[in-house]
């Protein structure tokens, strides 16, 4: 590969024009924001006559199926020859992607963590989103928004930023928002489906993980811990644990919330939610991971008490530094 190069927003839309046949990768365990912005990027490229398609390591989540099954892109018969990743920190966070190529040309991200691998780097942590990105990107293109792609931005912002509640929500996720709106989203369904729609599956993952709930540093941390067992007793999905990885955060007086889960591959993601007091991205780059300052997470294998012992003693000692 050669050597890394930052770029920014006029620049990468000259790339774009510049290239064809992109392969648009998405991270691991694909939330709203990786998604909206593949499915984004992917249909303002079609538009603007390129050939784009999108692929991921992991499953879509079936509560996205209202932006894949309008917009289903087969790899078959396909010759990537450009390939640009939405919303990684790092090529770890791409699983297994060497199966499409062996590095990525463009990388477009928000977070403060991206170890700049790709050839060209579109990297902008001021953004809540990535999708708030890929909407300055599409502007740069001279792609008008339909309602498929607004809609896909949206699902990045709403999802990224906790329906607006989380405090990386800045003036101009609300900005881009009403203008998507402004296209014609149907704003309405996408929150139904996005915040307000839950299984019977999910509650009662989620009453589970409350009966795991613990308190440690004068109840300054709170531990839900998610195994397989629950899964398989409740006949959630792994999806289901976008809804939980917030609930240990959410308790009054709580500055750091800590939800362990096991993989199904045997391994331990923990998401660590945080209070401005302590950094969460902080906490996940000790042990391999990334994110935001308020919410980020890594995966590791190990038994699971002895990895909760480890993390929750680091993260008191960032409680204590910061006090």
């Amino acid at each position: 590969m050669n050597q890394s190069v930052t770029i920014d927003i006029k620049t990468t839309a000259e790339l774009l024009r510049s290239k064809d046949n992109f392969l648009i990768l998405m991270h691991r365990n694909p939330d709203g924001d990786t998604i909206g912005c593949a499915y984004a990027l992917s249909a303002a490229l079609n538009s603007y006559g390129k050939n784009a398609k999108v692929a991921c390591c992991d499953e879509i989540p079936a509560m996205y199926s209202y932006l894949v099954e309008p917009y289903l892109l087969s790899l078959k018969d396909f010759e990537a020859t450009t390939f640009l990743s939405v919303d990684a920190a790092s090529v770890s966070q791409l699983g297994d992607f060497s199966q499409y190529c062996e590095s990525i040309d463009i990388s477009i991200d928000h977070h403060s963590s991206n170890t700049l691998y790709a050839e060209y780097n579109l990297v902008d942590d001021s953004y809540a989103s990535c999708s708030e990105i890929i909407y300055e990107v599409i502007k740069a293109l001279g792609v008008s928004l339909d309602i498929y792609i607004a809609s896909s931005i949206y699902t990045g912002i709403s999802t990224d930023t906790g329906c607006f509640k989380y405090r990386n929500t800045s003036a101009n996720s609300h900005i881009v928002t009403a203008a998507l709106i402004e296209v014609g989203i149907d704003i309405g369904f996408l929150n139904r489906v996005l915040f307000e729609s839950k299984t019977k599956e999910f509650l009662e993952l989620q009453r589970l993980a409350l009966e795991s709930l613990r308190y440690y540093f004068n109840d300054k941390i709170a531990v839900t811990t998610v195994t397989r067992r629950m899964f398989e007793a409740s006949g959630a999905l792994d999806e289901d644990m976008t809804n939980i990885s917030p609930i240990a955060k959410a308790i009054a007086g709580v500055e750091v919330g800590l939800t362990f889960r096991e993989t199904q591959k045997g391994t331990i993601k923990c998401s660590v939610r945080s209070s401005p007091l302590v950094d969460a991205s902080s906490v996940c780059r000790l042990f391999g991971g990334g994110g935001h300052h308020g919410s980020a997470a890594f995966e590791c294998s190990g038994d699971m008490t002895d990895i909760q012992t480890k993390v929750i003693s680091t993260v008191a000692e960032f409680i204590e530094a910061a006090q």
